[in-house]
C-alpha cells in the first residue's frame, strides 16, 4: 500500500499564555508553562487520552502484567514503514539514535531517587511516594523493562503517566542537571523524542517551538500498520505571554492568537458578542480551586497540626460565594482534586455533596460547629493566620483575597492575612 499524505499541512498556532516558568528540567519543574512546552516537545511511556478517557501507549506499549507486582514495558515497535521512537539529531544524541529501554530505566531511576545533581534530596520531586515503592527497574535489552514493586498498587502506573514523566535523554541529565536550574531559558538545552523542538524561550514575550525537521517517528496509521500521515500537521506554534484579559480580547480580535482559552466569562461574553460566528467552547478547569494546608511538625506553634482546625476552615468555606466571584455563577461544587476529562478520577455527585457538611447550601450549623471546632483546638477569637495567595491568582480575579479574608474571619472569628506571592 502506498504511502498516503494528509492534504492540510503547515501554518503557526498562537496561544496566549501567562508567564509562569521556573526550571527547563523536566523532571523537577513546578510551573505551569514549562508543562505547555513539555507537552509538545518531549514525550512519556505511556499517555493519558483526555478525550476517550483511556489510557494509551506513549513511548512504550501498555504494560504486560504477570503478577501483581511486575510491569514488563517494551518500546514501541515499528510496523511496516514507521519508525520506532528516536531523538532529536542534535549534538548529545547524534543521528537521532533510537530511544531505549535504558534511557526509559535512568529517567524512572532518577525520580526514585529524588536528589538533584549534588546527591542533596530534591523536594520538586513530586510523584515520589510512588516512585519508590519500585523495589527494582531491570533492563532486559533493548526494547524491554522491568518495573517491581513492593506489594501491589492500583495507582502505581500513574507514575508514569504523570506531568513529571517526561522522558529526556540520559545525555541532557548528565550534561545539563545542574544548568537547566541556572540557565531556566536556555532553548539548547532539551533533548527529547517528541514532534516540536523550541527554538525560543523570551520571558515577558513569547514562546516558539519549530516541527522537528527530521520528521516525528509517530504517525496516524491505518489498522494494518500504515502510516496514513505524518505528525504533526503544524509547521510551529507560538505562546505569547499574554497576562491582561484585555490584551487577550485585543489579540484575538486582531488575529494575533488563535485561540483565546484563558479567559473568564466576562471576556468570554464580549468576544461573544463581537464576533458571534466563532466557535465557543466552555470547558472545566484542570485544577478546581483548592485550599492546601501545611502540615509541618517543625514549624512552631503549627495549628495545623490539629486537624479539627483544617476541618474548620472546610465547614466556613463558603463554596457558592466563591463560584459567583471567580466564575461568575458558571460553576458547580467539586470532591476531586482534578476534572475528569483530564483524569478517570471519580467523585460523588454534586446533589449528593449538597448534603455534607462544608458543602450544604445552608452555612448556619457549618458555621457553629466550625466555630466549635476551633474553640476545642485551643484556638482563640481573632487569632492570626496567615494565608499565602498566587499574585497571578488575584491578577486573574480580582478582589480574591478580600473575598476569602471577609468569609474566614466573619465566620471563624479569626484575623485572616492574605499574603500574595509570586506564582513561582
Amino acid at each position: 500500500m502506498p504511502r498516503r499524505q494528509h492534504s492540510a499541512y503547515g501554518g503557526n498556532l498562537s496561544l496566549a499564555t501567562a508567564w509562569d516558568w521556573d526550571t527547563s528540567d523536566p523532571h523537577r519543574a513546578t510551573a505551569t508553562l514549562p508543562f505547555q512546552v513539555f507537552n509538545d516537545t518531549l514525550n512519556r511511556l505511556i499517555r493519558y487520552d483526555a478525550v476517550r478517557r483511556t489510557i494509551k501507549p506513549g513511548l512504550v506499549e501498555l504494560p504486560e502484567l504477570p503478577d501483581d507486582e511486575t510491569y514488563i514495558l517494551r518500546i514501541i515497535p515499528a510496523p511496516h514503514d514507521l519508525s520506532p521512537p528516536y531523538w532529536w539529531d542534535r549534538p548529545l544524541t547524534d543521528c537521532g539514535r533510537p530511544f531505549m529501554a535504558s534511557d526509559a530505566a535512568i529517567n524512572v531511576e532518577r525520580q526514585i531517587a529524588a536528589v538533584d545533581s549534588r546527591s542533596v534530596p530534591c523536594g520538586r520531586v513530586r510523584p515520589y511516594a510512588l516512585s519508590r515503592l519500585t523495589m527494582d527497574v531491570d533492563v532486559v535489552d533493548d526494547e524491554i523493562f522491568v518495573l517491581r514493586t513492593d506489594g501491589a498498587n492500583a495507582t502505581y502506573m500513574t507514575q508514569v503517566l504523570s506531568g513529571f514523566s517526561f522522558m529526556t535523554s540520559p545525555e541532557a541529565i548528565d550534561a545539563w542537571d545542574e544548568r537547566w536550574r541556572e540557565e531556566p531559558h536556555n532553548v539548547e538545552l532539551f533533548s527529547g523524542t517528541g514532534p516540536f523542538i523550541p527554538t525560543a524561550i523570551e520571558p515577558e514575550s513569547h514562546i516558539h517551538l519549530e516541527r522537528r525537521l527530521d520528521g516525528y517517528w509517530k504517525g496516524l496509521d491505518d489498522d494494518y500498520g500504515y502510516r496514513l500521515w505524518e505528525l504533526p500537521f503544524l509547521d510551529s506554534i507560538t505562546w505569547r505571554i499574554l497576562t491582561d484579559p484585555d490584551s487577550i480580547v485585543e489579540a484575538y480580535i486582531n488575529g494575533e492568537i488563535d485561540l483565546a482559552d484563558t479567559l473568564s466569562w466576562p471576556e468570554a461574553e464580549i468576544l461573544a458578542d463581537l464576533l458571534p460566528d466563532h466557535i465557543r467552547f466552555a470547558r472545566p478547569i484542570r485544577s478546581p480551586i483548592a485550599m492546601r494546608f501545611n502540615y509541618n511538625e517543625e514549624w512552631a506553634d503549627n495549628p495545623w497540626l490539629d486537624r479539627r482546625v483544617a476541618y474548620a476552615f472546610h465547614l466556613a468555606m463558603d463554596r457558592d460565594a466563591i463560584i459567583d466571584h471567580l466564575y461568575h455563577g458558571h460553576g458547580s461544587l467539586s470532591g476531586i482534586l482534578q476534572a475528569p476529562s483530564y483524569n478517570t478520577w471519580w467523585g460523588i455527585s454534586e446533589k449528593e455533596l449538597r448534603q455534607l457538611p462544608g458543602f450544604r447550601t445552608d452555612k448556619e450549623q457549618d458555621t457553629a460547629n466550625a466555630r466549635g471546632l476551633l474553640e476545642s483546638a485551643g484556638i482563640g477569637r481573632w487569632q492570626e493566620f496567615r494565608m499565602p495567595l498566587s499574585e497571578e491568582f488575584e491578577h486573574a480575579h480580582p478582589g480574591s483575597a478580600a473575598l476569602y479574608a471577609e468569609m474566614f474571619g466573619a465566620k471563624l472569628e479569626v484575623e485572616l492575612v492574605v499574603d500574595i506571592q509570586p506564582q513561582a
